[in-house]
């Protein structure tokens, strides 16, 4: 949905240095596939494309194929009257030395080829119908407001709060793939209560901490980034996300976007390509081994390209049932395949509002920040209206996350220390809309 609050004449009017994301990326609507590559990337989300960019910097002939026509999957931006960008899917990220790990194996610098703007510290806001929680500045700060507003539930934050930790723990060994008897050591000294909880759903794990509703509310007010009820998500994964963002919130300069022109130019810097408007028909097997895909029919190129090896980066049902074929699957897969459900989707409304960026802070009190408000407090019943909907019945809205991408590019605002002063260094860049408006989204 786009909404936009002012006249197309005006809009119209004013010139702009703005290139729309689908402009961007037009040379790769035409690009030519080859006819054999080492590895052919199906989907060009960020998976798909960091996938393709990392095989490509360590020397292998890559091909990524996409049916859309803008590459970035979630990481994407649509544009308006020729000025306007807003963002898609991506809106902020935490922990940087991780996403520099990342951009670092795809042969990327954080801080010259990606910038991300650091938000406020208090960077989450959680509005609920009678108080506002502040969420940012690390666990111990996370620890003691919660003590603050709820100084009869000690006990179960702490378990909640010990529960994070450990799957943090938990999540570093198996990254330093850690497994057998060093695993189980770390489980038996620093993650027990991880371990019995990680595969379990999030309700579970609150109902041995708080019975207390308002509590309960603001533990899992995160829930619209995974777009699930507590009952129906992984503990591990909940807590992973809140650990995620435990430390600080940042904007990519010029929004998910940016990160996706550059995994996608560095494909093509290394002798890859990246190919869209040319989705993916079928996988193509030898027996068990994946040996290319066969492509959208198109009057240049090839229909088939041979590859080494395949990677299917995309919706889990569509690549087995669509691209491989459910009898390629034994007896357990296959039942994972088909009784997945899909998670809830999101209506975005995308507004331009006359007010300078740095008005919406000083007059409006809007900060670098995002703001998740509730119309109540029961997440469980909140999701029901959503899962339970019949065809043609109207949904009921049960809150709203705001934020400006406009807001989120401006300077941050000077703070102490060496570190913070050169985080004050990163270029401000506005990539949305002119400078004297604004641009909000409302999901």
């Amino acid at each position: 949905i786009f909404s936009v609050l002012l006249s197309q004449e005006t809009a119209m009017a004013t010139a702009s240095k703005h290139v729309p994301p689908a402009q961007r990326c037009q040379h790769r609507v035409h690009a030519v596939p080859p006819a054999s590559v080492d590895v052919a990337v199906v989907g060009c989300g960020t998976a798909g494309l960091t996938a393709a960019a990392i095989l490509a910097n360590n020397g292998l002939k890559v091909a990524a194929f996409d049916q859309h026509f803008v590459s970035g999957g979630c990481a994407t931006q649509f544009g308006r009257l020729g000025k306007y960008a807003f963002d898609i899917g991506l809106h902020y990220v935490g922990d940087p030395p991780a996403f520099a790990e990342f951009l670092s194996d795809a042969g990327l610098r954080l801080g010259s080829d990606v910038v991300l703007n650091p938000m406020d510290q208090d960077f989450e806001n959680f509005v609920f119908p009678d108080f506002t929680f502040r969420f940012g500045g690390g666990l111990e700060v996370f620890r003691s407001r919660l003590v603050e507003l709820f100084p009869s539930e000690v006990k179960g934050i702490d378990r909640y709060v010990r529960f994070l930790s450990e799957i943090r723990e938990l999540s570093k060994v198996q990254s330093q793939g850690k497994k057998g008897f060093s695993l189980l050591g770390t489980v038996a000294l620093k993650a027990r209560l991880g371990a019995q909880y990680a595969k379990g759903d999030l309700k579970s794990l609150l109902d041995t901490c708080t019975k207390d509703p308002r509590l309960r509310a603001v533990l899992c007010a995160q829930n619209g980034d995974y777009g699930l009820p507590p009952s129906r998500v992984c503990a591990a994964l909940h807590a992973g996300l809140v650990m995620h963002y435990m430390d600080g919130g940042f904007y990519p300069a010029g929004g998910g976007q940016a990160i996706s022109d550059a995994l996608a130019d560095q494909i093509e810097r290394k002798g890859g390509v990246v190919c869209l408007r040319r989705g993916v028909e079928e996988i193509l097997f030898q027996g068990k081994q994946a040996v290319g895909v066969r492509l959208q029919k198109r009057r240049k190129g090839p229909e088939v390209v041979q590859a080494k090896a395949v990677i299917a980066a995309g919706d889990l049902q569509r690549i087995m049932t669509s691209l491989v074929g459910v009898d390629k699957l034994v007896e357990k897969e296959r039942q994972i395949v088909l009784s997945g459900k899909s998670a809830a989707g999101m209506v975005n409304t995308c507004v331009v509002v006359r007010v300078p960026p740095q008005e919406l802070i000083s007059r409006f009190g809007f900060q670098r920040a995002n703001y998740w408000c509730f119309d109540s407090y029961d997440m469980e019943a909140a999701y029901d209206g959503v899962f339970n909907a019949k065809p043609g019945q109207a949904i009921p809205t049960v809150g709203a996350y705001i934020t400006s991408a406009s807001l989120k590019e401006l300077p941050p605002r000077p703070t102490a220390g060496a570190a913070a002063a050169a985080a004050a260094q990163a270029p401000g860049l506005i990539h949305h809309c002119p400078p004297e408006e604004s641009t909000i989204e409302i999901l």
